[in-house]
């Protein structure tokens, strides 16, 4: 699982051709691409090492970024993020 995911973080999602050879030892591939995207989520938020805090609250498929600095690298990588759903991903300073 996490060989999968290592391979899979800032890149696309994982798709079921991509696991057939594992697919016995790990788990639905609905839940791969989600622990995919949280982990490339992770990553580029905290790309930069500067221990910004966030608070996170998710609106129908609106997931909110709330963070005190203004951070423009972040925020071009958060359009670049793939997502198992349709989900839209504000970066809000505040």
């Amino acid at each position: 699982l996490i060989a999968i995911l290592t391979k899979f973080t800032k890149k696309s999602l994982p798709n079921k051709k991509d696991i057939e050879q594992f697919k016995k030892l790990l788990p639905d591939i609905e839940i791969i691409q989600w622990l995919s995207f949280m982990m490339t989520l992770n990553i580029s938020l905290n790309a930069e090492f500067n221990k910004t805090k966030y608070e996170y609250s998710l609106d129908d498929n609106i997931l909110n970024i709330i963070s005190n600095d203004n951070q423009y690298l972040v925020q071009r990588a958060l359009y670049k993020i793939k997502a198992p759903v349709e989900i839209e991903l504000n970066l809000i300073k505040d």
